[in-house]
C-alpha cells in the first residue's frame, strides 16, 4: 500500500428489513511498524443520532443507476479530521464537464477509502438512498438517507468521468502496428517480427452476431514468446496521419509451437478471441440473490447493460467482477421489455436482445485504464448508402464501379420458418401460446410453405414480450439473400476511410438489383511476402418484399 493510513472496506448490505447486517472486509494498514491485519466482521447497524461532517472527492466508473435496486460503488477519499461534529451535512464538489448526468432514485452502496489514521470512530460505512431523481447538470445535489438514521446533502466532484459518447468505427489509413499489451493495458512489446497477422473485426447486432478472432505466427526466436501469457491483449494499431487508431484487439487463449520440415526453424503461433469474448464468461444470476430470477422491465437496451454489470462488474461481487470492466452510460432507448433471466449465458441474452425491434450493437473495447461495455441504438457505425440520411460519402459496391471482384448472389430458403408458436406462462389449456407468422405472409409463396416450430419461452410475463421473441425468430429462420464477395485490390487502399465495419452501403448485381448491405465483419491479413489483404463480409438487408 501506497500510504500507510489507508484502510480498504469491501461491503455488502443486506436489505430485507427488519435486519440491518452488514458484513465487512476490511484490510487495515498500521503505521510504524507497518502490520498487515485482515478480517470479517458482521456488524448489526443500529439507529443512532451521531451525525458526521465530511469532505467527500468521488471516483465513480460508471455514473449510472437505474432501477431494480442496482448498486453502484464508489471509492471516496474521506478527510474525518472534524469526525465529531453534531452535523448531519456531508459537503462535496461536483464537476461533470460536459457530461450528462443520468441518476434516478435508487439504493447504492458507498465503500470508503480514509486518508486520516485508523481510530475506532472513524470507519465511514454508509447505505444511502437517493430521494429524489436529478437530471443533467453541470453540478448537482443528491439528498440521502444513512440507514434511516440522518439525512445529508452532497455534492460530487466525478474524479474519472465516464464517457457518455463512445464514437463511431473511427476512419482510419497508415500502416500497422501490433502491440502486446498486458492485462492494465500496458504496452510490453511493440511485435514487428512476425511472419503473418489475420485477424476479423466483427459487428454483434441485429442480423448478425459476430465475434471476432486473431491469429499470428512467426518465427519463435523473433518474438517474445514467454512473455505471450494467458489473456494478455494483442493490439493492432493504424498510425494514421490524426494518430494511432485501435482496429481490433483480442485475448491470447491458444499457443502452438512447431518445427515445420525443411525450414531449420521454429515457429510460434498466438491465437484467441477478442474482447467480446467477456460476455462468454459469464452467465446470469438471479438478482437479488434469493430471488428466483433476475426481473426487469424498461428498455431493452438498458436490459443488456443490467446483464453485464450484475454479472460482470463490481456489482457482481468480488468473485464474478472481471477487473477494469465497467458499463457506458443508460441512455433508455429501445422497445420496452418485461423480462427474467436465470442461469443462461450472457452473451446469448445479449445477442438475443439485439434482434428486438429496430436493433441494437454491443461491442466491449479498452477505453484507457477501463475495458467499456456499451450498446449502440440502432446500430454503430455510418450509413454510407446511396441518398443516405446521415450525409456521408456514399459507398457503392458494383461491377461496374470496379470496387468488386468475383460477386455470387444466393438466395436460401432450406432453413426457412415461416410461423412460430411462442409458449408462454401457465400450464396445459391455460397455457399462454401466441402464433406470430411471417410479415410478409411467406407460408403462403407455395402450397407447403407453411413451416412451423414451438420455441420456450415460459420466463415472459407480457404479450408483447413473447411477440417480440416469435417475430425475432421468424426473422432469424427466415429467407436468405447472401452477397458474397472480395473487394477490388484498389479498395485495400480505401478500407478505413470510404468504408469500415458497421457500415451501411449499397450494393448492385444483375441479379438481386438494388439493395442495401452492411459490412458485418472484415478479415484482414498481414503477410510479410503476399502483403495485406482486406475481406469484407455483407449482411444483405430485407426489402419489403424479402420479408
Amino acid at each position: 500500500m501506497a500510504d500507510p493510513r489507508i484502510t480498504q472496506l469491501v461491503i455488502e448490505v443486506e436489505l430485507e428489513a427488519p435486519r440491518r447486517i452488514t458484513q465487512l472486509v476490511i484490510e487495515v494498514e498500521l503505521e510504524a511498524p507497518r502490520k498487515i491485519t485482515q478480517q470479517v466482521i458482521e456488524v448489526e447497524l443500529i439507529p443512532g443520532p451521531q451525525a458526521t461532517q465530511v469532505m467527500i472527492e468521488v471516483d465513480i466508473s460508471s455514473e449510472s443507476i437505474y432501477g431494480l435496486g442496482i448498486a453502484t460503488q464508489a471509492m471516496l477519499e474521506v478527510d474525518l479530521t472534524n469526525a465529531a461534529t453534531r452535523h448531519s451535512q456531508v459537503m462535496l464538489e461536483v464537476d461533470v464537464s460536459d457530461m450528462l448526468a443520468w441518476l434516478y432514485a435508487d439504493s447504492f452502496y458507498l465503500a470508503a477509502t480514509k486518508v486520516a489514521p485508523a481510530t475506532t470512530q472513524d470507519h465511514l460505512f454508509l447505505r444511502a438512498r437517493i430521494q429524489a431523481p436529478f437530471t443533467q447538470q453541470l453540478d448537482f445535489s443528491l439528498r440521502a438517507q444513512i440507514e434511516a438514521v440522518k439525512e445529508f446533502d452532497l455534492m460530487a466532484k466525478i474524479r474519472l468521468p465516464t464517457p457518455l459518447v463512445t464514437v463511431y468505427y473511427d476512419d482510419f489509413d497508415g500502416p500497422y502496428e501490433i502491440r502486446l499489451l498486458d492485462h492494465d493495458g500496458n504496452l510490453l512489446h511493440v511485435i514487428d517480427q512476425y511472419t503473418e497477422v489475420e485477424f476479423v473485426r466483427a459487428v454483434n447486432g441485429q442480423w448478425h452476431s459476430g465475434y471476432g478472432w486473431f491469429r499470428l505466427t512467426g518465427a519463435a526466436s523473433l518474438l517474445p514468446v514467454d512473455d505471450f501469457t494467458l489473456d494478455r491483449i494483442i493490439q493492432v494499431r493504424r498510425l494514421s496521419s490524426t494518430g494511432p487508431v485501435v482496429v481490433f484487439e483480442g485475448f491470447h487463449r491458444f499457443t502452438k509451437v512447431w518445427n515445420p520440415p525443411g525450414k531449420g526453424v521454429q515457429m510460434f503461433m498466438s491465437s484467441g478471441p477478442d474482447l467480446k469474448h467477456l460476455a462468454k464468461r459469464r452467465i446470469v444470476i438471479p438478482f437479488p440473490a434469493d430471488r428466483a430470477f433476475f426481473s426487469i422491465s424498461g428498455p431493452f437496451t438498458d436490459t443488456m447493460r443490467h446483464l453485464i454489470s450484475l454479472n460482470a462488474t463490481s456489482f457482481a461481487g468480488v468473485d464474478r467482477a472481471m477487473a477494469r470492466l465497467r458499463v457506458q452510460s443508460f441512455d433508455h432507448l429501445g422497445v420496452p421489455l418485461n423480462l427474467h433471466f436465470r442461469y443462461t449465458p450472457v452473451h446469448e441474452e445479449l445477442e438475443n436482445l439485439a434482434q428486438v425491434g429496430e436493433g441494437a450493437d454491443w461491442d466491449i473495447n479498452q477505453n484507457g485504464a477501463y475495458i467499456d461495455f456499451d450498446v449502440f441504438y440502432p446500430f454503430k457505425g455510418k450509413d454510407r448508402r446511396r441518398n443516405g440520411v446521415q450525409g456521408w460519402p456514399e459507398m457503392v459496391w458494383s461491377i461496374d464501379r470496379a470496387t468488386l471482384v468475383e460477386p455470387a448472389y444466393e438466395e436460401d430458403r432450406v432453413d426457412e420458418i415461416t410461423v412460430t408458436y411462442v409458449g408462454g406462462e401457465g400450464i396445459g389449456a391455460d397455457r399462454e401460446i401466441l402464433v406470430r407468422t411471417n410479415i410478409a405472409s411467406r407460408d403462403e409463396d407455395s402450397p407447403w410453405n407453411r413451416i412451423e416450430t414451438f420455441i420456450e419461452a415460459s420466463k415472459e410475463t407480457s404479450l408483447a414480450s413473447l411477440a417480440a421473441l416469435g417475430d425475432a425468430y421468424n426473422v432469424e429462420h427466415g429467407l436468405v439473400r447472401l452477397f458474397e464477395l472480395r473487394s477490388a485490390p484498389k479498395e485495400v487502399l480505401s478500407y478505413g476511410s470510404k468504408w469500415n465495419l458497421g457500415d451501411i452501403c449499397t450494393g448492385e448485381y444483375t441479379h438481386g438489383g438494388v439493395f442495401d448491405m452492411r459490412i458485418v465483419a472484415v478479415r484482414e491479413k498481414l503477410n510479410r511476402e503476399t502483403g495485406i489483404t482486406v475481406e469484407p463480409v455483407f449482411f444483405i438487408y430485407p426489402r419489403l418484399e424479402d420479408y
